[in-house]
């Protein structure tokens, strides 16, 4: 993508279209800018929905649909998707009343790989962190509780990762160890096996706390997570290599490098350039497994060449409207990184490559945005359905924020994607799908939140709603928040 000033709307690539147009006809990959290739020819549009930027209030729902029944398919009365609600107050797999939501972060995924049938599994989450796996057809989109795992799987911590090559696997970390583990289901049941105990990683030291989620490369090879201590204060990361059987390790304390991935004789000692000592809020590997992001307590952002010593480190929060920071949310693909800037605009939308991740060298996706700088809302981006070129869609959900656990209704939608789902291109055209309202306050606890969980295949979108405080109340909460899909066209 090209390293360029999209501020204001000024985009080069607008006057640059008849061309570009000409060389995607032609099948030919076009450099835009600074070396950094799009394939904007293999990549197909992939949804038809509404793109425009008209100010889309909430359509009152007929009394049916507020709130739908489990299984219950319906309509965006304003955009027209297939949605479904997915658990209620009744759902197996934790005490009657309780809510249920998707994992805290939206780059976890969520989402199987289709089956040789077609159809999907997914877990939703439990207000005791279980996940409880599900089965969904995409024709019907009903889902039900998959047998041999009605109750949750205890085995893993929750909030695993999918594979993405097989659709009978799922990944994850050990409870009360920090060991890489592994669900396979088969014929009804659910069977645990064991990856590795990564306390066994040779200069690792001593672990203690609990470990972060799971990250999974494309080809299921490298496991990666943060660990020792809680978040925001870890200080270790980890990548396990199942070919290589084999681990690495950055103890971000100490800033010492350690393992090897088998027979690559990756160096070790100090990483460079050389950091203060920091605490680790969030860790996850690229698609390709080559790299991990580490967002450091504060706000910025660490990006770790794992065969390497080397660090790149992109700040955060910066002031203006042209801040390129690496603040807020992000989301990585293969060798690029989506993230909002989370101080100008929510939708303030960068892409960059991880391996030059500094201020000037990104792309604004969404420009000129309306009403810009009106800050009020957040999103969590969602790229499970990111293919090798970083061309795909990034996907999000816009929510109110700030209210806490207060059960107050959201913002008042002021302006085009407000409290909506939509998805982003990546191509180096502007341009936003809308799907629907998520419809919720997203003020019952953070979990209430609709932090979005895209198919492998970008079809469907997994998300958390308390549907305006009309799924009942509960203990702890105002109100309850259920788990809802809904369908990307």
């Amino acid at each position: 993508m090209p390293e360029t000033d999209l501020r204001q709307g000024r985009n080069p690539l607008r006057r640059l279209w008849p061309v570009l147009k000409v060389v995607v006809a032609a099948g030919v990959p076009c450099i835009l800018a600074s070396g950094q290739t799009s394939l904007l020819a293999s990549v197909a549009v992939p949804y038809t929905s509404r793109s425009d930027q008209k100010v889309q209030p909430e359509s009152r729902l007929p009394a049916n649909l507020n709130p739908p029944r489990v299984n219950q398919v319906f309509s965006d009365p304003d955009f027209g998707s297939r949605m479904v609600r997915v658990t209620d107050a009744g759902s197996a797999g934790q005490e009657p009343g309780k809510s249920w939501t998707t994992n805290s972060s939206a780059e976890q995924n969520e989402w199987s790989k289709a089956d040789s049938s077609g159809s999907y599994k997914f877990y939703v989450i439990s207000e005791g962190n279980v996940d409880v796996v599900r089965s969904f057809d995409p024709v019907t989109m009903k889902s039900t509780a998959v047998r041999g795992a009605e109750d949750g799987l205890r085995e893993i911590n929750g909030g695993g990762s999918w594979s993405f090559t097989d659709s009978d696997v799922l990944y994850g970390s050990e409870p009360r160890t920090f060991a890489f583990g592994k669900i396979t289901f088969t014929r009804n049941k659910a069977k645990y096996s064991r990856i590795f105990d990564t306390s066994k990683c040779a200069g690792i030291g001593r672990l203690d706390g609990y470990t972060d989620d799971v990250s999974v490369s494309s080809d299921d090879r490298r496991l990666m997570m943060a660990e020792n201590g809680i978040q925001d204060a870890w200080d270790r990361v980890v990548v396990y290599d199942q070919a290589e059987k084999a681990c690495r390790f950055w103890n971000t304390s100490t800033g010492q490098v350690g393992g090897a991935l088998g027979s690559r004789n990756d160096p070790t000692g100090t990483m460079t350039p050389s950091l203060p000592a920091f605490g680790i809020h969030n860790a996850r590997m690229s698609r390709d497994g080559k790299w991990v992001r580490l967002t450091i307590s504060g706000g910025a952002m660490a990006f770790w060449e794992v065969d390497t010593l080397n660090v790149v480190v992109c700040s955060g929060m910066g002031t203006g409207t042209g801040n390129k920071g690496c603040f807020g949310h992000q989301v990585m693909g293969y060798s690029h990184s989506v993230n909002n800037e989370a101080n100008n605009d929510e939708m303030q939308t960068f892409y960059r490559k991880l391996s030059v991740p500094v201020l000037g060298d990104a792309m604004e996706l969404i420009a000129p945005i309306p009403d810009r700088g009106a800050f009020g809302h957040d999103n969590h981006f969602t790229w499970n359905n990111v293919d090798p070129e970083d061309s795909a869609p990034v996907c999000d959900a816009q929510y109110s924020e700030g209210k806490g656990n207060s059960g107050a209704p959201h913002l008042p939608i002021r302006r085009p994607w407000d409290d909506e789902i939509v998805c982003i291109r990546t191509d180096g055209t502007p341009q936003v799908w809308r799907f629907a309202h998520h419809r919720s306050n997203a003020t019952n606890g953070f979990h209430s939140i609709p932090i979005p969980q895209i198919s492998q295949d970008g079809k469907f979108i997994l998300f958390a709603s308390d549907w305006e405080n009309s799924l009942g109340t509960e203990k702890g909460n105002p109100f309850r928040y259920d788990v809802f899909v809904v369908e990307l066209k």
